[in-house]
Order: C-alpha cells, then sequence, then structure tokens
C-alpha cells in the first residue's frame, strides 16, 4: 500500500495562525513530484478510488484545451498555470462543500482530523 503524503501531526495548541495546509506543505517540502504513483496523488488529492479515473481525465482534457502537451511537460509555469485555472473551475465541486466532499473524498480522509483537510476555496498562505 503506498505511503500517504502527510506531514507531521499538528500540535492542537497551535493557533489558527500557525496553520498550515498539508497540500501545500507536502508541495513546499517537494513530498509530492511526477515521479510519485497514481495512487499516491489520488491519496494526496483526498479521492476516491472510484472518482479518481474521472477526476484524471477531466483535468487532462482541461489542461490540454489550454496547452499544448509538450508545454506541459516541458514548462513548470504552464502545469502549474493548468493546475490553477483547473482548481479554480473544479475546486468547489470536489472540496467546496461537506457534501460535495462526501460525495468525491475518500471516507477514510473524511474520518481524519480536519487538520489534514484543505477545503476549496479555503486558501492560506505565507
Amino acid at each position: 500500500m503506498p505511503r500517504q503524503i502527510r506531514p507531521p501531526m499538528v500540535d492542537s495548541s497551535s493557533s489558527e495562525s500557525d496553520f498550515v495546509c498539508p497540500m501545500m506543505a507536502a508541495l513546499d517540502e517537494g513530498s509530492l513530484t511526477v515521479s510519485k504513483t497514481l495512487s499516491e496523488f489520488r491519496n494526496f488529492f483526498d479521492l476516491r478510488t472510484d472518482v479518481w479515473d474521472k477526476f484524471r481525465k477531466e483535468l487532462r482534457s482541461f489542461a490540454l484545451d489550454q496547452y499544448s502537451l509538450d508545454d506541459l511537460k516541458d514548462q513548470e509555469s504552464a502545469r502549474m498555470q493548468a493546475a490553477e485555472d483547473f482548481l479554480e473551475e473544479n475546486g468547489e465541486k470536489y472540496w467546496g462543500t461537506s457534501e460535495n466532499r462526501k460525495k468525491y473524498l475518500d471516507p477514510k480522509a473524511l474520518q481524519q482530523s480536519p487538520v489534514y483537510m484543505c477545503t476549496y476555496p479555503k486558501k492560506k498562505e505565507p
């Protein structure tokens, strides 16, 4: 079973201003890279297994409508912009409401402490 990409447990005495979004931390620390398995990416997004293929197809189609495959392969800026645009258009669908999270996210992820979940459009940056 692939290792789930999660930061260490946040101390409950930490204030909300000390909170670091686990998804952003994983990206900043480099623990999620293009060399990771698809299962590790699915775990990172907390998506249910039966939703994963549909999500990947939507993301791929969305990105290729905006950029060429060569640009996506060669330019990190194109990948980042495609991801941000996809999130802007589809983030609410997957992570935006409690109802949608129950519909699309892995039940195990929903049972974890809310500290581990990033919800859209809430985005905390330094």
